[in-house]
């Protein structure tokens, strides 16, 4: 299988020697060892050269800082093997990793890649990654069929399949695509998945792979450094602009589970109608609510709405206005305008504000508890608003 199959894995890190060392343990612990291993240094300050030093396996290529985008586009440089995997320097690698995406990828020559779903670390002092006791599982689903895959990438929360570090990825489509996109400080993972489920076909593993560790550590670049409590705010910073740009350059049809979209000059009322609520759901999952909200305006003048689509626009109001990020209450009142608006215009009888106060009101209790005054002030105005 080796022959057919080569493996590197690359990693880039900036400031982590201590979680990169039990990374690194975990990689040449694979029962299908990787067949090259590559650490791109962006810069750090800290022991990373030397904690690489002890792995004399361990390529080590080091950079001015630059970001990540740049360091991993630096490594496939390096990379000679067939197959890529982009590990992240605080993640731990399952044992049989590499031995399931490549049992998985040999059933075909033509597979681009595989994807797995995870499990998760809630990092606490004196606890190890490496204790399986420690692992909890994730609990949506992680797995779709071919034509959906962009969409659940898309649609990221509850629809999201699986992250970068959880795929092994045939290195000529990366390179075919260009690698990452070097202006992207965060989210360049995401744009590289979502350009895979765009593009080419994937094949799902079905058990987890890795564990994904969650911890208080900083993230992101020299020059784009900030803390845990930020880490949603800068990165929507960027995921906006990569959402904004499929928006943009996506016909309606595309929006569609590709299976329902081969006529893609001609949608009927129904499947109009079914594209513009998943953007829609999109749209609000990713915090874009103007763009969103126009999407909502259509879709209230569609005469083929199904009660189940009704159901899908009335949860996410109500999810994505249960704010989960303080830094998103300043979006609530513009909301609140725009939901009071679209039911006055269009005499849609879907309870738009009704499910849309409902969010608020968890998200205004929250603030209450942590006596956040000014998103206190603005949620009361704003449900209001909704309930007049």
């Amino acid at each position: 299988m080796s022959k057919v199959h080569s493996i590197s894995v690359l990693i880039s890190t900036f400031n982590r020697c201590t979680y990169l060392q039990e990374c690194l343990d975990s990689l040449l612990a694979q029962s299908r060892p990787a067949d090259q291993i590559i650490v791109i240094d962006d810069g750090s300050e800290d022991d990373t050269e030397a904690v690489v030093g002890r792995y004399e396996s361990v390529l080590y290529v080091r950079q001015v800082n630059s970001g990540k985008s740049v360091a991993l586009n630096h490594g496939m440089d390096h990379v000679t093997s067939s197959h890529v995997c982009f590990f992240d320097d605080d993640d731990f690698m399952l044992p049989d990793a590499l031995a399931m995406h490549i049992e998985v990828l040999s059933d075909g020559p033509n597979n681009a890649y595989s994807y797995s779903p995870h499990l998760v670390f809630a990092e606490k002092a004196g606890q190890r990654i490496d204790d399986p006791a420690k692992w909890q599982p994730v609990t949506r689903p992680q797995s779709a069929s071919d034509g959906e895959i962009f969409i659940r990438t898309l649609e990221w929360g509850d629809q999201f399949l699986t992250y970068l570090q959880g795929m092994l990825i045939r290195a000529d489509v990366v390179r075919t695509l260009g690698g990452f996109d070097k202006e992207l400080l965060r989210g360049q993972d995401y744009d590289m998945m979502l350009r895979l489920a765009y593009c080419v076909p994937a094949l799902d593993v079905g058990s987890p792979t890795f564990v994904m560790r969650n911890h208080a550590g900083a993230r992101g670049p020299a020059r784009d450094r900030h803390s845990v409590e930020r880490r949603f705010e800068v990165w929507h910073r960027y995921d906006q602009r990569i959402i904004r740009g499929y928006r943009n350059e996506l016909t309606l049809s595309e929006y569609l589970p590709s299976a329902e979209c081969l006529n893609k000059s001609d949608l009927s009322a129904e499947e109009r109608c079914k594209a513009l609520v998943t953007r829609f759901r999109i749209m609000f999952a990713h915090g874009l609510f103007t763009e969103g909200l126009e999407d909502l305006q259509r879709i209230c003048k569609e005469p083929q709405l199904q009660s189940d689509q009704q159901a899908r626009i009335l949860a996410s109001l109500v999810s994505a206005t249960n704010f989960q990020h303080q830094y998103l209450v300043k979006k609530a009142r513009p909301i609140a305008r725009g939901l009071r608006q679209i039911e006055r215009n269009s005499g849609t009888a879907m309870p738009l504000c009704k499910h849309a106060s409902k969010g608020m009101y968890w998200s205004l209790v929250r603030s209450i508890k942590r006596q956040d005054i000014s998103s206190s002030i603005r949620l009361s105005a704003s449900l209001l608003m909704l309930l007049r």
